[in-house]
């Protein structure tokens, strides 16, 4: 999953870090709670409405961005002086520091593909248990490993980096 990040650096969609690395700078000065109200007031049509976090989602950002901004600028006293970075991604790309900056979010990414495969081969073992015994295993670990090495589960989650992997896991 690492080579898969810096294999694809090149042409890795970073906006989504970006707007992650906002919503939680803007939660740092604001509040967790304000955050939600200020933006429901800004907007005037349901068009309009910009933060399409959910609170778990904006949680981690938020956490994230903490840790990014003390990693980067140091401990924050004030959350009235963070700084504004218009666009992080392209911070991280000058300090050449993308995969450590990110590497928090990456592990969340990386928690919910292997929650997701426990799940996976849980899953398929309950199903096949009856009269299976040793197949019951052997299949479950088979589901199990097809996900861990799904294409589509590692660029999502690791080269074109979303949150859609962590609702997988509750899923199954």
């Amino acid at each position: 999953r690492k080579w898969a990040w810096y294999q694809t650096e090149p042409i890795r969609f970073t906006t989504d870090i970006s707007h992650a690395f906002e919503h939680g700078s803007e939660t740092l000065q604001v509040g967790f709670l304000d955050r939600y109200r200020d933006s429901y007031v800004e907007s005037q049509t349901d068009d309009e409405y910009d933060l399409d976090y959910a609170p778990g989602r904006l949680l981690i950002a938020t956490l994230w961005t903490r840790w990014v901004r003390e990693k980067v600028d140091g401990p924050i006293h004030n959350a009235a002086d963070i700084k504004d970075w218009s666009y992080f991604y392209s911070v991280a790309r000058e300090r050449n520091e993308q995969y450590e900056l990110c590497k928090p979010m990456l592990m969340v990414n990386l928690t919910a593909e292997i929650l997701a495969c426990i799940a996976m081969f849980l899953l398929v073992r309950h199903w096949t248990r009856p009269g299976g015994g040793q197949r019951a295993i052997v299949l479950g670990l088979i589901c199990a490993i097809f996900l861990w090495f799904n294409p589509e589960m590692i660029w999502n989650a690791h080269c074109w980096p979303q949150w859609d992997c962590w609702v997988l896991p509750f899923f199954l």
